[in-house]
């Protein structure tokens, strides 16, 4: 079985998914149409080989990170490159990396600690 290795976090922002995708713009990044969510669209973001970070909006002021790669290093280099998008945008957010046992490996953040 393939090793599988997982992102999860938040953005607190009012932003759109659109307005988010505009400063993404110089990665692999799209706006994908699905009914599975709320606004029947997400933001996903490629990488190298095949890690990928979606960003779903959840509520007004709150968007879910998820992200997957099979390598821990393609995962932390996605969430690396995202938190630093995040980050130059001052928006608060978290992302927390896990390896194949679900063990913590990484953490990305501004203003937001891991508790």
């Amino acid at each position: 079985m393939e090793e599988c290795y997982l992102a999860y976090g938040q953005i607190e922002t009012n932003w759109s998914l659109r307005k988010l995708l505009s400063v993404f713009s110089n990665s692999r990044a799209q706006i994908r149409e699905s009914s599975l969510y709320r606004d029947e669209e997400y933001l996903l973001i490629s990488g190298a080989q095949d890690a990928q970070v979606s960003f779903e909006r959840i509520a007004e002021d709150e968007i879910l990170i998820r992200g997957d790669a099979s390598s821990k290093d393609e995962l932390t280099s996605i969430c690396n490159s995202v938190s630093t998008v995040l980050s130059l945008q001052n928006h608060k957010h978290r992302i927390e990396l896990y390896d194949e046992k679900h063990l913590l490996f990484g953490y990305y953040h501004i203003t937001w600690p891991l508790s």
